[in-house]
């Protein structure tokens, strides 16, 4: 005897919303008593994923955010006991609706048995051969599966350390019924009817990506007026901490620590290019990057009290600060964090922040090599959320708008003194070169210069560069080899003192020629070029045969 039953609306959600079904029965009008179990059923589920907007080249495509490729349903009974398990592919179970070039919904047919209570699991984009996502999760794992606890506690562990997506998303959910009090239950029956008879559940089966996708858009904006010019340059951005796994299902309820989330690994990630600029003229203004990542939701090793903290912006500065050691009684080791825990989310950028500003009537000139730390979280600004959920997208804006603030704006915003790193504020004049023999008489006041204890310069001098080649700001050193490899395109600047060559102030020194200068980089250039010439020479001889 064959029962056909239509599960209503199978949909993916998108971002924070749920949309949910009226539990009905569109045939008979009512829903359904208890029923004779273990009847076959042919069930149908129409299956619609809900759209996405690409935000930039990391983002995947509207296409590859909500494509339905594969459906593994998992029908346990009222005691969470497993009774069917279905697979349902393109041309077996799986059809697509006529027009849906994304893919994204139909229908699926599948043979069941008639239950009382049954949850309804469905887990799509299983790793097939064809189909593939973040997440080595197959089908076989699944078919071994016998209660829901079990299906619950199925950690998910992802393929590579990768904050990037291709291919499809990992996609779990329940079907799930709103009553007529307006409680939402996981329950369906699935009905047992005389033979020929369709029975359509409007119920919904809520797919969810497993995965949340965060958006960070820089801006630089001035904090008043005075500020002329003001640029920031971004030069690169990594997430750290992030989660290498995750569970295959949201859990229930917190662990005893208080967090939400398996654990397990966590890695960083390397550090990338912005993906999108902007730009006015000559001046940048930020840019945007996009990327993906596994639920985070950790309790914080030590709530911010904000109940003392009445300040938002002193208690959101709270979630990054950290403890650090000592060396000759500076900071300089950054350590572990006060509040946030060890595995929370968080985001490093970096950049170039540079702006005039007139300050006791002078002009000066202010170049910043800045590094920005970001936890994730906060989305209600509450200082002591770090979580990051799966199947939400987030937007965090971050405004630089000096060298001692910045805001960040998730659903909202605190300002918060931002960033660390080495500043140059120039009291005089800046000079532009070009780099074909160009030549300009700087005099420098020694005002300007402070000096340590010991009576020297060394630790407080900062000098910056910003070339196709090269950007960001170097400390002054004794030792040319302790400069960066990435500062090393100043070499083109030479410098003369005039009182060592016996000119005038007022007077241009004649370039005294490049045997003045011991600049250790060119003669280790010239020692890497022999040494290639070398080895070429020796590879083109002939051997030597006896």
């Amino acid at each position: 005897m064959i029962k056909i039953v239509r599960l209503m609306s199978i949909m993916v959600v998108a971002g924070m919303m749920l949309f949910l079904a009226v539990c009905t029965d569109d045939t008979f009008g009512r829903c359904y008593d208890r029923v004779t179990e273990g009847i076959p059923v042919t069930v149908q589920l129409n299956f619609k994923a809900s759209v996405s907007t690409v935000e930039t080249r990391a983002a995947q495509s509207e296409s590859s955010e909500n494509r339905v490729d594969n459906v593994y349903i998992l029908i346990f009974d009222e005691h969470g006991n497993a009774k069917d398990h279905i697979f349902c592919t393109p041309g077996n179970g799986l059809t697509y609706a006529t027009g849906d070039n994304l893919l994204s919904s139909g229908k699926l047919l599948f043979q069941a048995n008639s239950l009382n209570n049954a949850t309804i699991v469905g887990i799509a984009n299983l790793a097939d051969g064809s189909t593939s996502t973040a997440y080595t999760m197959k089908e076989e794992q699944l078919d071994a599966v016998t209660t829901l606890d079990e299906l619950k506690g199925i950690v998910m562990m992802m393929r590579d350390e990768s904050v990037y997506r291709s291919a499809f998303f990992m996609m779990t959910g329940y079907a799930k019924v709103r009553l007529d009090d307006g409680t939402i239950t996981t329950q369906v029956t699935i009905p047992a009817l005389e033979s020929g008879e369709t029975a359509t559940l409007a119920c919904t089966m809520e797919l969810e990506r497993t995965d949340a996708k965060i958006r960070f858009v820089v801006k630089a904006e001035a904090s008043d007026g005075n500020k002329k010019d003001f640029s920031f340059q971004p030069t690169g951005w990594r997430v750290k901490q992030v989660p290498l796994q995750s569970f295959i299902l949201p859990k229930d309820a917190a662990n005893t620590d208080g967090s939400w989330d398996a654990d397990g690994g966590y890695f960083n990630s390397s550090t990338y290019e912005f993906e999108a600029f902007t730009r006015e003229g000559s001046l940048y203004k930020g840019g945007s990057f996009v990327f993906y990542m596994p639920e985070n939701r950790k309790a914080p090793k030590k709530q911010i009290d904000t109940e003392i903290i009445k300040d938002q912006k002193a208690a959101y500065a709270l979630r990054d600060k950290r403890q650090y050691t000592t060396e000759n009684g500076n900071a300089v080791v950054p350590g572990d964090f006060e509040y946030a825990n060890d595995h929370s989310t968080y985001v490093e950028i970096t950049g170039l922040l540079s702006y005039f500003e007139e300050v006791n009537g002078i002009e000066q000139l202010t170049y910043a090599n800045v590094r920005m730390l970001i936890h994730l979280g906060y989305a209600n600004q509450n200082a002591n959320d770090y979580e990051t959920l799966r199947n939400h997208s987030y937007t965090y804006t971050v405004k630089v708008r000096g060298v001692d603030n910045i805001e960040v704006d998730v659903s909202g915003g605190e300002s918060r003194p931002g960033y660390d790193g080495d500043v140059v504020v120039n009291f005089q004049n800046s000079y532009y070169f070009d780099s074909h023999y160009d030549r300009r008489l700087i005099k420098l006041n020694k005002s300007g210069f402070i000096k340590t204890e010991d009576g020297t310069t060394v630790g407080t001098l900062r000098w910056g560069v910003n070339t196709p080649f090269s950007r960001g700001v170097q400390e002054v050193v004794t030792d040319a080899s302790q400069i960066r490899a990435e500062m090393r395109d100043y070499r083109w600047i030479k410098f003369a003192v005039n009182a060592e060559y016996g000119v005038d102030s007022e007077q241009m020194v004649k370039y005294p020629g490049d045997q003045n200068y011991n600049d250790r980089f060119r003669w280790m250039q010239k020692i890497m070029t022999g040494f290639l010439l070398i080895i070429k020479i020796l590879i083109l001889m002939p051997a030597c045969v006896t």
